[in-house]
């Protein structure tokens, strides 16, 4: 063993301890079997994985250090939209809709969906478009209706009288 000898088993108990990470927390587990002196197929029946994992938990945590308990980053798939062309799109979402010829007043999931696929050659899902939207920093609002025959004074008097209602019944119930 490596690197594994020159840590302190109190230490690696104290770090299985306050470990929140079930993954990190199962690789340290093997990694103080091991220092223990149990054998990898004994660690590898009582955490129900492979004996070649153990091996391999063990082999990294030996040669690079504890950083090993913890996954790596995984890029996942390079995004279809360039840096730039996610600026642009961020800006343009910033317009009326109407300016890049979509009948609508108001962006929604599916215009904003129909206007990469339209300008950009993309097809996206509704659940991407989403996620996408939110990457940018974008917040999807939808508009209240206001019906066109109301009477703005009288919903503002109205307000006003329910208010002053509310107040009144208020200071009876602390009296």
């Amino acid at each position: 063993m490596g690197l594994i000898e020159q840590i302190p088993e109190s230490e690696l108990l104290r770090m299985y301890k306050d470990e929140k990470d079930a993954k990190a927390k199962m690789r340290l587990l093997a990694v103080i079997k091991r220092k223990e002196g149990t054998s990898v197929k004994r660690i590898s029946e009582d955490l129900k994985v492979p004996k070649s994992t153990v091996f391999d938990w063990i082999s990294n945590v030996d040669k690079e250090g504890l950083k090993r308990i913890y996954d790596e980053k995984r890029p996942g798939r390079p995004s279809r939209l360039t840096i730039e062309q996610k600026s642009m799109l961020k800006q343009e979402i910033m317009d009326s809709p109407r300016k890049f010829g979509i009948k609508a007043d108001v962006w929604t999931i599916k215009t904003f969906r129909f206007h990469i696929q339209k300008n950009y050659g993309i097809e996206y899902s509704i659940p991407h478009v989403y996620r996408l939207a939110h990457r940018l920093e974008l917040s999807l609002i939808k508009p209240r209706p206001r019906d066109y025959r109301a009477n703005t004074e009288q919903q503002k008097k109205w307000k006003e009288g329910f208010k002053k209602s509310l107040s009144n019944t208020e200071s009876k119930v602390t009296e």
